[in-house]
């Protein structure tokens, strides 16, 4: 028999390959083709192998299932209803947490608007199976209603997970009672 050239290994998708296959393979030998799936992103990821022999080609589709980093919050809206300016405003918690056997990335915080305020003990990067929280807090120097939205960037998601956030504060108006009284001055 024989022997096969093999003149190129390539791959296409999120697939690497390494090949052990140099020059001719003599008729009972072998040689090895490793592939190895690298997922830019989540969910089904197809590609090919393809062996060039110089005199055809041989294809080899390739399917994998990308899973990754997942972050949740919890939870995904914030309500205090009616606020008042004369009480402490109790701070309300969103948990972030880490699965899906990777760690992820949490980005910037912000809240789209002055009138809440947080703080948060997050690490830039949340290790898998691991907590984090964000304490959030209507300012009273607000009249009326107030809505916004709390983002939560991770680069390593791509993605920005938003918390709605809701407050009314009840104007409490303060009124002084004088009593006028006619003084007569002599001088």
């Amino acid at each position: 028999a024989n022997a096969v050239i093999i003149k190129s290994v390539t791959t296409s998708g999120p697939y690497i390959a390494t090949s052990s296959c140099e020059n001719a393979i003599q008729s009972q030998q072998t040689c090895a083709v490793s592939v190895n799936f690298t997922p830019g992103s989540t969910g089904q990821l197809t590609g090919s192998l393809v062996i060039d022999t110089g005199t055809g080609t041989s294809s080899i589709s390739l399917v994998g299932l990308g899973v990754g980093p997942v972050l949740s919050v919890s939870p995904t809206q914030l309500d205090w209803g009616t606020i008042s300016g004369l009480n402490e405003i109790p701070a309300k918690i969103i948990t972030l947490k880490s699965t899906g056997g990777m760690p992820v990335s949490v980005g910037n915080i912000l809240i789209s608007t002055t009138k809440f305020t947080s703080t948060t003990n997050c690490p830039s990067i949340l290790n898998d199976g691991a907590t984090c929280s964000i304490a959030v807090t209507p300012l009273t120097s607000f009249e009326g209603l107030s809505t916004a939205n709390l983002s939560i960037d991770s680069t390593s998601l791509k993605e920005v997970k938003q918390v709605a956030l809701s407050a009314a504060n009840a104007v409490n108006l303060y009124s002084c009672k004088y009593k006028l009284s006619a003084v007569k001055v002599i001088f």
